[in-house]
């Protein structure tokens, strides 16, 4: 059951990875209408870039851990004890700990007590960083409103925004504090 749940429902949602080298090309083109440069000098586009990075490793954490699932299951690799945890909490409909948490307990993601509800959030997740990388002009095009929570670092997407906009007006002595 958890076998079929993973290949017919569960493998379904999760997001293509990104194209790394697409990614960069498009990140390369974005600017901002009043600051020098564009790329990565600019802070949302480093902030852009960070939180893409971060979401490739989820994706890839998540298909390989249902992969190993499938698997073990069909007797192709060895039943360890996470594996054997995982299927358990996916039978449960829950989220498996290393979709969550690194080996050594810190947060990787974002939490939810349903696998559902995660594997939903990481749709909307993925579709928010490539509505936005999909700009075509930089500057002008960028999404009019963004997901605060849907960021694996929100306070640092705010303190972009204040880099930004304190660059902008370097002409008026406007500083970070």
């Amino acid at each position: 059951m958890v076998k079929e749940m993973i290949e017919n429902e569960f493998m379904k949602m999760v997001p293509d990875e990104f194209d790394m080298n697409y990614a960069n090309n498009q990140l390369e083109k974005m600017k901002h209408k009043r600051l020098e440069g564009s790329g990565k000098t600019i802070p949302l586009v480093m902030f852009l870039f960070q939180e893409i990075q971060r979401f490739q490793n989820i994706i890839k954490i998540v298909k390989g851990w249902f992969n190993n699932c499938v698997l073990a299951i069909d007797g192709q690799i060895i039943m360890s004890p996470e594996l054997a945890d995982c299927i358990k909490v996916i039978n449960n409909l829950q989220v498996p700990r290393p979709f969550m948490y690194d080996p050594s307990g810190a947060e990787i993601s974002w939490l939810n007590p349903s696998l559902g509800g995660w594997l939903g959030s990481m749709v909307d997740r993925h579709y928010q960083l490539q509505l936005w990388l999909t700009c075509k002009d930089g500057y002008t095009s960028r999404p009019p409103s963004f997901w605060l929570t849907g960021f694996f670092n929100p306070t640092g997407f705010l303190t972009a925004v204040r880099q930004e906009i304190c660059r902008a007006n370097v002409k008026n002595n406007w500083a970070l504090d």
